[in-house]
């Protein structure tokens, strides 16, 4: 899926869940978050070009999972929830995309580097790379969420992987310096 398409998506995903959720009156008693992570969020926030499989959500209100299924939306990510900086929660950024009834957020582009680095898939290398082209990341942000005590290494409870994921990174920031 593309840009387009993704915002497509979710804004069906709004639509159906504002006639489910509003009163007689179209009245919205509760407006549903939902956090938009990986690809997805990066092509949202026009930090990559490439397409993607699927939407992947890393959280969203119960009442909207059926929903989710419905429109391709990945929820299996949320095993993966130890790939985000502990306080990834704190530096959630508002997609511009209008829903009536949910309001979609994303990590911050260092939070998402993060996982990325964790997953460390063929075509992150890629998205590094075009990330690294669309926008400053700042590096003094980023070396706080993988050092810190409270951040990347609290998330992840094996060591091992927190290890690989540093390395990760170091390699990364070498690359990038040059």
């Amino acid at each position: 899926m593309d840009k387009h398409k993704l915002i497509e998506n979710l804004l069906d995903l709004d639509e159906e869940a504002y006639f489910l959720f509003s009163d007689d009156e179209g009245i919205v008693q509760q407006r549903f978050e939902v956090i938009v992570v990986g690809s997805s969020s990066l092509i949202l926030k026009d930090l990559i070009a490439r397409g993607t499989r699927d939407t992947d959500i890393l959280r969203a209100p119960r009442q909207l999972v059926p929903l989710l299924e419905k429109y391709n939306m990945n929820m299996r990510v949320v095993s993966y929830l130890d790939s985000f900086p502990y306080n990834y929660e704190d530096r959630l950024t508002l997609l511009p995309i209008a829903g009536r009834i949910i309001d979609f957020y994303s990590p911050a582009v260092e939070d998402l580097i993060v996982s990325k680095l964790y997953r460390n898939e063929s075509h992150d290398l890629e998205d590094f790379q075009s990330i690294f082209d669309a926008v400053s990341v700042d590096w003094h942000i980023l070396d706080e969420l993988v050092y810190d005590d409270n951040e990347a290494k609290a998330a992840m409870s094996i060591s091992r992987r927190y290890e690989e994921m540093v390395n990760s990174y170091e390699s990364l920031k070498e690359a990038c310096q040059q």
